[in-house]
């Protein structure tokens, strides 16, 4: 049986008034609370194709959605690293981090 090694918050705007939509994520990883987070371009599908390629099994992750006003998104990205687009962007990036928070 598959375990529950990470648990993704995915946070999107409300469209803004072109229609387009920001997103935030953080990645925790179960086995040792590290936590790996940023923005990204691409949408919730980008998310789960990168968790399903690290970790091969959709048993393996949870993804949480919410949606925020755009200022309250902005507040939440300030200061945060681009993640990418794609999981080829993506879990390189939060390999990353979660390997500098190891100790």
């Amino acid at each position: 049986m598959a375990e529950l090694k990470v648990v993704v918050e995915y946070v999107k705007s409300k469209p803004d008034m072109y229609g387009n939509v920001y997103n935030f994520v953080a990645f925790t990883r179960i086995e040792d609370g590290a936590i790996a987070k940023g923005y990204i371009s691409g949408g919730v599908s980008n998310v789960e194709s990168a968790m399903l390629e690290m970790f091969g099994n959709w048993k393996n992750f949870k993804v949480i959605v919410s949606e925020v006003g755009i200022r309250e998104l902005n507040r939440l990205v300030k200061g945060e690293k681009y993640l990418g687009c794609t999981s080829e962007d993506i879990n390189p990036n939060v390999l990353k981090q979660w390997n500098n928070q190891e100790g």
